[in-house]
Formats: structure tokens, C-alpha cells, sequence
């Protein structure tokens, strides 16, 4: 039987984390409207963002707080949470690059976080004419690979040898 704090505890962090990954999400929104950004090109992924972060997030607290024990919840909530936080830190970069600040300083990794949107889309370039980019901005980032190995934590942690209720008859 879990503990008492653990059980009062788990709901409130699962629901604080989901909580987080929406501001995240408005804030990157905020962000990309501010920063001239929206744009035929940029609507796309700006919607998957927008639904799928809030979504997943939405119901790995579900998952969470119900069954604090299940680590898919928890996976669930991560994977939210850092595509809503690599998307507000594309768009703080980017923003800072308006602003003035250094190409080579912290806007750099902000913007590896966010998926590298800043260092290949200068603040005098629109963002409808992407630039070619060197070998160094196709490498993956963050964004890209943190969420895929969480998802490939979730598969196994999924696909693991079933105990109790998943055990098939």
C-alpha cells in the first residue's frame, strides 16, 4: 500500500507538470505571434504544438494521478511537457535574436533546445524563406530526441512482461 503523502503528493505534481506544459504552450504561442512568426509556413507545426503538448499532458495527469505507480503517465506527462517547453524556447530565442542578443551566446542554446528554429531563421530573414543552414543546423536537437527516446521508454515500459490485470488469460 503506497504511502499516505504519496498519494496526496503524486496528483498535485501530475497536475502542477500538466499545468506548466499549458503555459508553456501559451507562452509559445504569445511568443510566435509577437515575434512575426505566424505565417503560412509556421501554422502547421505551431498547431501540433498547440493540441498535442496540452493533450498529452492533459491525460498523462489523468494516468498520473489516478495510478501514481504507472509510469506511462508519468512518460506521458514528460514527453508534454518538454515539446511545450522546447516550443516556448524556439520562440524566446528567436526573440532574443530580434532583440540584439549574440548569436553565439545563451540564445544559441535556447535555441538547440527549441529545435534549432532560431539558428536557421535570422531575425532579418522571413521566416517564409527559410535559409539553407549548414551541416551543423540538420543535427538533431533536444526537441527531436528527448521526446523520441521518451516515447521509446514508454513502449518498453509498456511491453514489458505483464503482471496482474495485463496478464493476458
Amino acid at each position: 500500500m503506497p504511502d499516505t503523502r504519496t498519494r496526496t503528493r503524486a496528483p498535485l505534481l501530475a497536475w502542477g507538470i500538466a499545468s506548466a506544459t499549458i503555459l508553456f504552450v501559451v507562452g509559445g504561442a504569445g511568443l510566435l505571434i509577437a515575434n512575426g512568426q505566424l505565417t503560412l509556413h509556421t501554422l502547421g507545426p505551431a498547431l501540433f504544438v498547440a493540441l498535442t503538448a496540452p493533450s498529452v499532458a492533459i491525460l498523462g495527469a489523468l494516468v498520473a494521478a489516478k495510478r501514481p505507480r504507472n509510469a506511462v503517465g508519468w512518460l506521458m506527462l514528460a514527453a508534454a511537457a518538454l515539446l511545450g517547453a522546447a516550443g516556448l524556447a524556439g520562440q524566446v530565442a528567436i526573440r532574443a535574436l530580434q532583440l540584439g542578443a549574440s548569436t553565439h551566446g545563451w540564445a544559441q542554446w535556447v535555441a538547440w533546445f527549441g529545435g534549432g528554429g532560431a539558428s536557421r531563421t535570422s531575425p532579418t530573414r522571413s521566416a517564409s524563406r527559410p535559409s539553407v543552414g549548414s551541416a551543423r543546423d540538420r543535427q538533431p536537437s533536444a526537441s527531436a530526441l528527448i521526446p523520441l527516446a521518451l516515447t521509446l521508454a514508454a513502449l518498453v515500459v509498456r511491453l514489458r512482461r505483464p503482471r496482474g490485470l495485463e496478464r493476458p488469460s
